[in-house]
């Protein structure tokens, strides 16, 4: 069992156990989650999702951008029905992320030249939007309670 709050996520039975009960999910929806699992508090890219559901880029489909929007449209469905509505969230323009819960003490904090470039470059982007959501999904979670 993955402990994902509100609730529980058991990989074997692709069952996610809700506050209001419990879904079972799609095997695409299965590696999506897994996918997003791994980089949990942070977005993943559309291509980073798309790989995680086909593997390999000779094997996506044409309507490989369309079936990874409609199966997280289905899966988001299914978790606000038991009672996790808001755990994947959209980062427009960017991709998706798993909200997580971050234990303050236990959080490395994004630091560092890569990270100071990161800000620069956001800093810069014409589209301020795009750039405020950006800086907010990779913002340390102490910077991003302030918020």
């Amino acid at each position: 069992m993955i402990a994902l709050p509100p609730g529980m996520y058991d990989p074997e039975g692709r069952r996610f156990i809700g506050p209001k009960g419990s879904a079972v999910l799609a095997p695409m929806e299965h590696k999506i989650l897994l996918r997003l699992q791994q980089r949990a508090g942070r977005a993943v890219s559309f291509d980073g999702i798309i790989n995680a559901m086909w593997g390999n880029p000779d094997d996506e489909p044409d309507s490989a951008h369309k079936s990874m929007h409609m199966r997280l449209w289905s899966m988001r469905r299914k978790l606000a029905a038991i009672g996790a509505p808001d755990i994947i969230r959209n980062i427009w323009g960017v991709g998706y992320m798993l909200k997580c819960e971050v234990d303050p003490d236990r959080a490395v904090p994004m630091t560092g030249p890569v990270y100071a470039d990161l800000l620069a470059l956001l800093d810069t982007h014409p589209d301020t939007e795009r750039a405020a959501a950006v800086r907010a999904a990779i913002a340390p979670p102490a910077l991003a309670a302030a918020a």
